[in-house]
């Protein structure tokens, strides 16, 4: 059974009487829509479930998410729990429409035979399938190493609230908790020893509930004692109110370190630089800042020329891992070689290296190169020209994201500030266009980071928001465990 939990103070859901409007349609094989389509990845948060999917915006998690379901239970539990009553009942009026359409003779199979509207109040899971959706986004995209346990602990504990959503939910979440268990004993250990400070009563709040769902779900495993142990001191844990004193609520900031994304290596004589398209690279392999690809031309003895290739490894790379890379000549559809990069550990960093013969080129050709690495797991179309500047603009949007949500951790009003002013003043050097990325999504935070910045001096803009304005004081910003962990100086350790 579904069992939400109200969001903490600090990060409690305010919609301040404002509700947007939710578009629904039934098409002519039965697929159920809600909400707008969503744009593709990064800027796109997709949640697996039971008849369909669910797919969270990012950039804006406390906003209504878009569901395309077409299993048997469309108005089920899926669209009460997390799109509210109202939209449930809104779909199954557009059911019953499409019910009763005529289908024209040829109609394609999208063709929308109902369309209802409803306004979208939250259902009591949206919460935690909003986070879960933005936690696991985050494994994937983020440009900062998470810490993969932290990761697997939370998941563990929004799955369990989501049973009646997710597919195999509890399985999913047992996984997860054998594998982070250890780390979850640590973790336990050090939350459990000391009072909380202001703004951690939910990392303790988070770690009881890990420890309650593996007592239950890991019986026979080796560490089950310890949890079961761990688990009762959490319930008989101090529940006195927290001490919210100003001058504690300083010394929480002061013990927060800002982390920022691993920059490019110093230029090469010599070399050419190229950057990756995290599309097709999972995260933690290279750095994350842009140019982290070098490459060069040369002529072996016999006169072929070979281009080799250093990437910038990220931080320690796992041995089973692999990466590749391909090069194209200009108006060249296909690679010109392919070849394999091997990491290789150095006294100060670790690289990817590699190399690879090139056949039919000229001098002039090799100067316009394009070097794409990839990972054979996640290869797809090598993006290029205009592409690749898409590409680009992406990836800074995601680094601009992930520095949000440090600073709405660590609730620093002077940062946010600066943080909305940086943003402007790149983004107005972007075409304002729906085709321009990095403007679309940034400039609507940069407002929100304002707004949540007056609120933390204790001004009130008296101006409501628009409805789709993402408000950054709602409990879907609320940092991962992983994000805080990073944040926070020897966290469990």
């Amino acid at each position: 059974m579904t069992n939400v939990n109200p969001p903490t103070t600090a990060f409690a859901r305010r919609l301040d009487g404002h509700h947007p409007s939710t578009e629904i349609t039934v098409d002519t094989v039965g697929t159920l829509r809600v909400g707008a389509p969503p744009a593709p990845a990064p800027f796109s948060a997709p949640l697996p479930a039971l008849s369909g999917l669910l797919v969270f915006d990012p950039f804006a998690p406390d906003q209504p998410p878009y569901a395309e379901l077409d299993g048997p239970d469309r108005t089920g539990a899926i669209l009460p729990l997390t799109l509210g009553d109202d939209t449930t009942q809104a779909a199954a009026d557009a059911l019953a429409d499409a019910g009763h359409a005529l289908v024209p003779p040829g109609a394609p199979a999208d063709h929308v035979l109902a369309r209802r509207n409803a306004p979208y109040v939250p259902g009591p899971a949206h919460l935690a399938a909003a986070r879960l959706a933005t936690l696991l986004w985050l494994a994937r995209w983020s440009p900062r190493p998470l810490d993969t346990d932290l990761l697997g602990i939370e998941a563990s504990v929004l799955l369990m609230d989501l049973d009646d959503i997710v597919e195999d939910a509890c399985d999913t979440a047992r996984a997860y908790l054998a594998h982070s268990a250890p780390r979850l004993v640590q973790i336990a250990h050090a939350v459990l020893r000391d009072r909380p400070l202001p703004g951690e009563e939910w990392v303790v709040e988070l770690v009881a509930e890990a420890l309650e769902h593996a007592d239950d779900l890991l019986g026979g495993h080796p560490l089950h004692g310890q949890l079961r142990e761990l688990a009762g001191r959490a319930r008989g844990r101090d529940r006195r109110p927290y001490d919210l004193a100003a001058d504690l609520d300083a010394q929480l900031r002061r013990l927060l370190r800002p982390a920022h994304a691993v920059l490019g290596h110093p230029g090469r004589v010599g070399w050419r630089r190229a950057d990756t398209d995290w599309a097709q690279v999972p995260p933690g392999l290279l750095s994350s800042g842009e140019g982290n690809v070098w490459w060069r031309v040369r002529r072996e003895e016999h006169g072929r020329p070979v281009v080799s290739v250093r990437a910038e490894a990220a931080f320690d790379v796992p041995a089973h891992q692999r990466l590749a890379f391909r090069v194209y000549a200009p108006d060249s559809p296909l690679p010109v070689a392919v070849g394999g990069l091997r990491a290789e550990r150095g006294a100060t960093r670790t690289e990817w290296l590699g190399s690879a013969t090139l056949n039919g080129l000229s001098d002039a050709d090799a100067d316009e190169l394009m070097v794409d690495v990839f990972h054979p797991d996640h290869a797809g179309p090598a993006r290029l020209g205009q592409a690749a500047e898409r590409a680009k603009t992406e990836r800074q949007a995601v680094r601009y994201l992930c520095e949000l949500r440090e600073f709405v951790a660590r609730r620093e009003a002077r940062d946010l500030a600066e943080w909305a002013q940086l943003v402007d003043a790149d983004t107005s050097l972007h075409p304002r266009s729906p085709e321009d990325p990095l403007s679309v999504r940034m400039r609507p935070l940069a407002a929100a980071a304002r707004t949540l910045a007056d609120r933390l001096r204790g001004l009130h803009d008296t101006t409501p928001p628009a409805p789709t304005q993402p408000r950054l004081h709602a409990a879907e910003w609320r940092p991962t465990l992983a994000e805080w962990g990073r944040l926070r100086r020897n966290f469990g350790r």
